[in-house]
């Protein structure tokens, strides 16, 4: 009798591991005002289901997370896009590492960790699903990327150049090609055309507390909140415009100390 029950808990645990291995899956990009409940709701999955395969979920929800939810198709070694196409959804095989999956995508190890927070702590396991930056997608929005649409700033006293790039989420660069005119300085009263649209009330910074630093080549999430000892929610906080991303040659707002 006992080795029948062990037979059956077996059986059982085979079947219930191929089950979650032909698991499919969907991807949702979380949208202004939605919650983890309502999200759950619309896609009929428990909110269980939502933290189990998105960790980084619990922490904090925001505008623009990818969540990876039960709906898509899933094979282990295998993948497919996310609904928007900016990510590739694949599911770890055995012996994978995030080194393998850094050089099969051609993304640095850091990116995936960006997208997958709990790989931070913990190793890749067996038949999960991770979020990697489709670069094909990413180059295809740099090619056909229209051209900013503009609207006028009036400068105020105490604006910067990197003030108004930290507000309109812009590098220096796009700025001055905006406006050749302002290549030797800005005056009070200027007129210049900028992004429509700005992450921030205003332009000035309070000195004391912070100040602006313009983001290198290379430079990543893991790097910028190692470096100031901040958390990466903490980051955007300051920086509203990194729910769109990071690019070099960007304004960040930053603690002095």
């Amino acid at each position: 009798m006992k080795n029948i029950t062990i037979l059956f808990v077996f059986i059982f645990v085979v079947f219930s591991c191929s089950s979650i291995g032909q698991q499919q899956y969907a991807s949702h990009q979380v949208r202004e005002g939605e919650t983890v409940s309502t999200i759950a709701n619309k896609y009929n999955v428990t909110v269980y289901e939502i933290y189990r395969l998105n960790p980084e979920a619990k922490d904090k929800l925001y505008p623009g997370l990818v969540l990876i939810l039960p709906g898509g198709k899933s094979a282990p070694g295998g993948s497919e896009l996310s609904a928007d196409g900016k990510f590739v959804l694949h599911t770890v095989a055995k012996g994978e590492t995030l080194y393998k999956l850094s050089k099969k995508y051609d993304v640095s190890e850091s990116e995936i960790k960006r997208y997958n927070k709990h790989l931070y702590s913990a190793e890749l396991r067996n038949g999960e699903i991770v979020k990697i930056p489709n670069k094909n997608e990413v180059a295809a929005d740099e090619t056909a990327k229209p051209a900013l649409t503009k609207r006028k700033h009036v400068v105020k006293p105490k604006e910067t150049k990197y003030g108004l790039a930290s507000m309109y989420g812009i590098t220096i660069e796009e700025l001055e090609q905006m406006n050749p005119e302002i290549s030797d300085g800005l005056q009070i009263g200027d007129i210049i055309n900028v992004p429509d649209k700005s992450y921030a009330k205003d332009a000035v910074l309070e000195e004391s507390k912070y100040g602006f630093y313009e983001v290198k080549p290379k430079e990543n999430f893991y790097r910028l909140t190692e470096r100031w000892n901040m958390t990466e929610e903490e980051l955007v906080a300051l920086n509203p415009a990194l729910v769109d991303g990071l690019k070099s040659g960007m304004i960040l707002k930053l603690p002095k100390e």
